[in-house]
């Protein structure tokens, strides 16, 4: 049985430059006992992370029913797991599994490996929440509509924002010591820290597409003719006094888990 690193993003903090990397050398990679599955969408087409999982669990919870492409989140969690004990290190990027909801650890805890290593990139929540919120405005699928403030002030945007809780889940499935912290933004190459917190070479950054970069968050402009309002913080002083009620459960986090700075 092999080992398993679980990629659960979050959003907003370069995964899709992460998933790139390995969806685009996904053949190099398996030379080297490394297997990035293969997801194919309804189109037929290859996807670059693992939306199957992610969408077969999502599914479920919103509708108590499998997905109607990717079939139920047991069966996934079966096909990876053949996976899985086919191969030495198997990696699984999928940014939605950070998601507000318990279901994501719950039903990923079924997965099974010789070892889990868990990877989460963190940004500061007011940075985080701002650039999300533009993303869903301009998101074909979502197309946000209500003004920032509205949007901060939804549940599940709060329970997002409760990284603490996050990492809560994700311990409890597969315990404190296998989860890693990453810190957003990096101070070096993106794909340096993950590979270092994902405990795999950190030479495979030499890989094409290895020195990507996270992709630029939209800006206010870009957003602002598609919403009837305010579409992030009034000042850098209120962006502050947001950012100040996360202090404590910062601390908290630091000092129970194992954060990998990338610097």
């Amino acid at each position: 049985m092999g080992r398993l690193v679980l990629h659960i993003g979050m959003h907003k903090t370069g995964t899709s430059s992460i998933q790139r990397f390995f969806s685009r050398n996904r053949r190099l990679l398996g030379l080297l006992g490394i297997s990035y599955p293969v997801v194919r969408g309804p189109n037929g087409r290859w996807l670059s992370k693992q939306t199957d999982l992610f969408e077969a669990i999502s599914h479920e919870k919103d509708f108590g029913s499998p997905h109607p492409f990717f079939g139920g989140s047991a069966g996934v969690v079966a096909r990876l797991n053949t996976r899985i004990a086919d191969t030495d290190v198997t990696v699984i990027s999928a940014e939605g599994l950070s998601g507000e909801f318990p279901d994501f650890a719950i039903k990923c805890k079924a997965l099974q490996a010789s070892s889990v290593r868990v990877v989460v990139s963190l940004r500061p929540q007011a940075d985080w929440v701002q650039s999300f919120y533009r993303q869903m405005v301009l998101s074909r699928d979502v197309a946000e509509r209500r003004v920032f403030p509205a949007f901060l002030d939804d549940p599940d945007t709060r329970a997002h924002l409760d990284y603490e809780a996050l990492l809560d889940r994700w311990a409890e499935a597969f315990g404190a010591d296998n989860l890693r912290v990453l810190q957003y933004p990096p101070k070096q190459a993106l794909l340096s820290g993950f590979l270092q917190a994902a405990d795999l070479d950190t030479r495979l950054r030499w890989l094409p597409y290895g020195r990507a970069h996270a992709n630029r968050s939209n800006s206010p402009d870009e957003v602002s003719a598609l919403v009837d309002g305010p579409v992030g913080f009034g000042s850098a002083e209120e962006r502050a006094a947001f950012q100040a009620q996360f202090d404590a459960a910062a601390s908290r986090i630091a000092a129970r888990f194992r954060s990998v700075r990338n610097a």
